[in-house]
């Protein structure tokens, strides 16, 4: 079976409601950031309307995807085939069996063998869907013919009987119109007048479920034992939208007389109407995520408090805003009510106000909660500053008049910089030589390596050293035995212990490099920086070698999520520290066939919209180039101009810039001449 033919049978919605923990209709506790579990209880992990996608909207975590990827999240596992086996494993289904084509199926289905060796769990499926669809066909037959009966019973609530018993619960006739009230001389649950029935007062249940009604027995004489009674086999309400609609407070309470004993009085209520219905009200403001918050007002027996504690349970999990309240001196609302009208409105208003203010309690957690990732500061403060330059930093300068030029005079403090490159095309090096160039103007820096080692990072400063000299010298020459003791003479020692003296001396005094082991993360770095900031006196300018190895915030993370939030971390860390961060990143494998473009960066859209300033190294002229050979040929001839490139000892390279948050883009590059050997780039 492929991947679309599980994505067609197996519901998305049902896996994520046994999987994950609930917090409304279509929301649930987030399994990769964990929103949902905070005071709020707000969740940003949502399923799509169709039950094809989820997507978290959380802005610390934006991860997305389909049932295989949320397989993937829950069982840590990035291979497609597991996360399929997995799915299919909790749907009981195999994920490799025959599909034929079946009306009402979509385009396939099992065959009969397949059905019964899984015990028939398809075939149930098919009858149950069937048996549902019945079920749904006759409840709106119910339904319709319900809502009928009710228009016609609205004509005879002016019958003395029906009068007579509406002001003996203490509402009027008037009142009782607007609300849609009829009455039934003869009420039968089949909703049939016959000689045998009984009068009735008929309420409908509300906006909810205008469909629905209870009718009221006014003939206590003969029908004490059963007051009220619903409509045969005709379903409640079990959604409330139009109640829930009210954002600030909606009362939960048993019976239709309670819900209208508060709705004339101007509240909004919701009425169980039914025995174990507390449950199901509450779950279903909990799939409606309401924001407001539930009063449960139950009756004052024991009946009433147990489903006050069942509804309390259902909340507190769903993380639903929730008071309780009671009737003191009465059973219910209702009964309140007819017996003072104005003692029930203070009861109400009483509860109301402690609603509102246990609201803005929460309200208040959520918000201090969430200032926690902010910084709250005074634009009239922020203004004055930048008035007397209160703070303000200047920028730092690379080395290389035309990089600064653009940058507005350098690199800029609390800036995330990106550089990215083909590889072997100088990134690093370039890099090196700009740590070098502001580490000899006393700044202090740091280096972090975790591709190459921190001595062939110093090796390339020795050998632009060297080469500042007059004469290059590799890498190579400098770290190999056989050519420092078989092919220099003493002009070649000469001239290293000159470079070496010159990077003791001036570079290494500011120049820190960290060589990573292992993975290190953004938080170590962080750490180590300001470290380095309280020894100096200043925060040190951070290089990083490179994006793509440094350790993801979580093992859960996928790639993806990894540069996400790494890229976001190492900008706060820019901002936190004031100092400008510039980190080295790869490109994607079809970069190398093309310039560098937005698109060319790996997991482009985190580096794309976090990085302050985004580069790009190329060989010169190969936007010239690409629109030269936009035809069949073009990746060939694109492949040769950078492996032409590469094979030069001296190569003709350009900067372009990308994005500049706060400065220009000039279209045409920045031209730069790389000596490979002499590991140094120079200025055109």
């Amino acid at each position: 079976m492929d991947f679309q033919q599980v994505k067609e049978i197996v519901s998305l919605k049902e896996y994520a409601d046994a999987n994950l923990e609930r917090r409304g209709r279509n929301t649930y506790v987030c399994p990769i950031c964990d929103s949902g579990n905070g005071p709020s209880k707000s969740a940003a992990f949502t399923v799509d309307e169709k039950g094809k996608s989820w997507h978290c909207y959380s802005a610390k975590c934006g991860a997305h995807g389909d049932i295989f990827d949320l397989a993937g999240v829950l069982n840590q596992t990035e291979d497609k085939l597991e996360q399929k086996r997995y799915v299919c494993e909790w749907a009981g289904i195999p994920d490799d069996g025959p599909a034929v084509s079946a009306p009402g199926r979509g385009a396939f289905s099992f065959d009969t063998e397949f059905v019964v060796s899984r015990g028939g769990a398809l075939k149930r499926r098919d009858a149950e869907r069937q048996e549902e669809d019945k079920t749904d066909a006759e409840q709106e037959g119910l339904r319709k013919k319900a809502e009928e009966y009710v228009v016609r019973c609205r004509d005879g609530i002016r019958d003395p009987r029906a009068v007579a018993y509406v002001e003996s619960r203490g509402f009027t006739v008037e009142e009782a119109e607007s609300f849609g009230w009829g009455f039934d001389p003869t009420y039968t649950t089949d909703m049939e007048s016959r000689s045998y029935g009984k009068p009735a007062l008929i309420l409908p249940y509300g906006e909810d479920a205008p469909w629905m009604f209870v009718a009221r027995y006014i003939d206590k004489g003969t029908h004490e034992d059963k007051k009220c009674n619903n409509p045969k086999d005709l379903k409640g309400p079990e959604s409330f939208d139009k109640s829930l609609s009210n954002r600030e407070a909606v009362f939960v309470v048993e019976g239709l007389m309670d819900a209208y004993a508060l709705r004339v009085l101007g509240y909004t209520a919701i009425a169980l109407n039914g025995s174990n219905r507390d449950e199901l009200v509450a779950r279903s403001i909990v799939e409606r995520g309401y924001r407001g918050t539930v009063v449960i007002l139950t009756d004052s027996d024991e009946a009433g408090r147990t489903a006050r504690g069942r509804m309390e349970a259902v909340l507190d999990k769903g993380g639903i805003d929730h008071i309780s309240a009671e009737v003191e001196g009465s059973n219910d609302p209702a009964e309140l009510f007819e017996r003072d009208r104005e003692a029930l409105r203070a009861l109400l208003e009483e509860v109301r106000e402690r609603a509102a203010s246990a609201s803005e309690e929460r309200a208040q957690e959520a918000y201090e909660e969430a200032l926690g990732a902010f910084r709250v500061l005074d634009p009239a403060s922020i203004a004055g500053d930048i008035f007397t330059l209160e703070g303000a930093k200047d920028p730092i300068p690379t080395g290389f008049s035309t990089i600064d030029g653009v940058l507005g005079g350098g690199l800029q403090p609390g800036s995330l910089y990106v550089l990215g490159a083909v590889s072997s095309l100088g990134k690093t090096t370039l890099a090196v030589q700009i740590a070098d160039n502001i580490a000899r103007s006393g700044r202090s820096t740091l280096f972090v390596t975790i591709e190459q080692s921190a001595q062939e990072i110093v090796a390339k400063s020795l050998s632009r050293i060297i080469s500042e000299c007059g004469r290059d010298c590799s890498t190579t020459d400098l770290t190999s035995k056989r050519r420092r003791f078989e092919d220099w003479g003493e002009a070649e020692y000469s001239r290293l212990i000159k470079a070496c003296e010159s990077y003791t001396n001036d570079i290494a005094p500011h120049l820190r490099i960290l060589e990573g082991t292992e993975q290190p993360n953004v938080d170590s770095i962080k750490a180590v920086a300001e470290f380095m900031g309280r020894h100096d006196g200043q925060p040190p300018v951070i290089f990083i070698d490179y994006l793509q190895l440094l350790a993801p915030k979580s093992e859960r993370d996928t790639d993806k999520r990894a540069i996400d939030r790494n890229v976001t971390d190492l900008r706060q860390v820019a901002r936190d520290l004031q100092t400008p961060v510039f980190v080295i990143s790869s490109l994607n494998r079809s970069s190398y066939s093309e310039g560098v473009t937005m698109d060319s960066f790996k997991e482009s859209g985190a580096i794309e919209y976090g990085s302050d300033v985004l580069l790009g190294l190329q060989p010169e002229g190969m936007r010239e180039h690409m629109e030269k050979t936009k035809d069949t040929r073009t990746k060939r001839e694109a492949d040769k101009f950078i492996r032409d490139t590469k094979a030069n000892d001296v190569r003709s390279c350009e900067i372009v810039v990308l994005k500049n948050r706060a400065g220009r883009t000039p279209y045409e590059g920045i031209p730069l001449k790389f000596r490979a050997r002499a590991s140094r780039f120079t200025e055109k």
